[in-house]
């Protein structure tokens, strides 16, 4: 029987010398990530970076490459995909049932701040060589 995945998309949106993170408070306090989410059934993982994008900041985007994909086995397969995006239109405007807030920052605003999962750093800067 072939695997069943449950996929993710997220997208790393570049906009000048910023990127686009967002803000989710959890029991521990406020964590920073890729914005993103699950693919629905008819979509492609870039579209479905570009929708959850759009639904949680407001922001469109375009994806212009694939960063990395994670396959994980947990209770069940998981598949995730980071995008590199850029900005097209739009003021961030939060979907308060998605994301607590968002935010553009550059490479030296990201000491201190506190990430939601341990492969976001590891994500962006990966996402900054692909960009040199």
């Amino acid at each position: 029987m072939p695997k069943k995945y449950t996929d993710g998309a997220f997208a790393l949106v570049f906009k000048d010398d910023k990127f686009l993170l967002t803000n989710t408070h959890f029991k521990a306090g406020d964590f920073w990530s890729i914005p993103g989410g699950v693919v629905e059934p008819n979509e492609t993982p870039q579209e479905g970076a570009i929708r959850e994008v759009f639904e949680e900041t407001g922001i469109t985007c375009t994806i212009s490459s694939q960063i990395k994909v994670i396959s994980k086995e947990i209770t069940k397969d998981l598949q995730l995909t980071f995008f590199m995006a850029h900005y097209v239109d739009g003021e961030i405007k939060i979907d308060a049932t998605e994301i607590e807030s968002a935010d553009w920052f550059s490479v030296d605003q990201l000491d201190g701040l506190d990430f939601a999962y341990s492969n976001t750093l590891e994500t962006i800067n990966l996402a900054l060589t692909l960009l040199q």
